[in-house]
Order: structure tokens, then sequence, then C-alpha cells
């Protein structure tokens, strides 16, 4: 201004939505005896605000083989709002503990930002199906397992087979 003064919002207690906002302001300047208030407006761009999570959910464990999809979310909590699912659900982790991406998605997208924490979740060995057995090769009395060959079989996945005690007679 060409004079001193303040600048103030007209109606400092409204809260505009993200994006640009076209807001009330008054120029009040200091020889209010001299000068009338002038009234204009300003742009103010609000961005979208990024809630907190204090506390990611808890997943339920799956099978090796079953993807995050099979999993269950439990709990969680943030400063709004939203809902948690994993960042990619149709990823599948290997037996153990495995370290996930979950996305946290506020109610009110339009105002807030997603946020990403890890979670952990527990795979467990997958069992595999033996569909046909191995033969075994004859042996005479008095050797062990251990010389027979075990010929054939077949399992839902690749592997070998061998006799669970071969020095067995």
């Amino acid at each position: 201004a060409t004079v001193p003064g303040t600048f103030a919002f007209t109606t400092p207690g409204t809260t505009p939505g993200v994006g640009t906002a076209s807001q009330g302001v008054t120029f009040t300047p200091t020889a209010t005896a001299n000068y009338n208030t002038v009234s204009l407006t300003v742009n103010v761009t609000v961005a979208k605000a990024t809630p907190t999570v204090t506390t990611g959910p808890t997943a339920t464990g799956i099978t090796f083989g079953q993807t995050l999809a099979g999993s269950t979310l439990n709990g969680g909590v943030a400063s709004v709002p939203g809902t948690f699912a994993f960042t990619t659900p149709t990823a599948q982790p290997s037996a153990g503990t495995a370290t996930q991406s979950v996305t946290f998605t506020p109610a009110a997208s339009g105002n807030y930002n997603t946020v990403t924490v890890n979670v952990n979740v527990t795979v467990a060995k997958a069992t595999p199906t033996v569909t046909t057995a191995p033969t075994a090769a004859s042996i005479s009395f008095g050797q062990t397992l251990a010389d027979a060959v075990l010929s054939g079989g077949v399992a839902s996945v690749p592997g070998t087979f061998a006799f669970t005690t071969p020095s067995t007679q």
C-alpha cells in the first residue's frame, strides 16, 4: 500500500478447501482519520493435508503361495477416518516374516494425502501334495534302505524323495 497500515483476511475463520480459493482481504490504514479501508481479494492455494498414522494395522498370517490379499488387516489408527489396504495385494511373499507395505487412504481423499506404513506378515510354509509315491528297487536281506534306489513319484513341487530312516535293515 502507499500508506502505512495492515492487511487482514475479511473472514479469518474461513477454512477453504483444497485448490485455489479467492479470499477477501481488508487493508486498514494506520491513519484511519484520513483514509478509508480498502477491500480486495487474493488467491489462496490450499494443499492436501497429510494425516498421521499413530498405529499401523496388524495382518493375519498366510501360507506360502497365497497372495497378500489372503491376509486380513485389523485395527490401525489414523488422525482422520479412512481404510488400510496392502499396497501390492497380488504379491506372494516367501515363507517367514515378511515386511509389507500398506497404504492408508483417507475417506476424504480430496483433502488428504495417502500414507504408507509397513506391517509384518507371517507366511507359513506350504505342504506339497504327493500324487504318486515313488517305487523302491529290491534289496537283499541285510542291506539297508539306503541301498534301494527310489524312482518315479510325482509331487506338486520339484524335489527329491528319500527314505526317512535310510539305515534301517
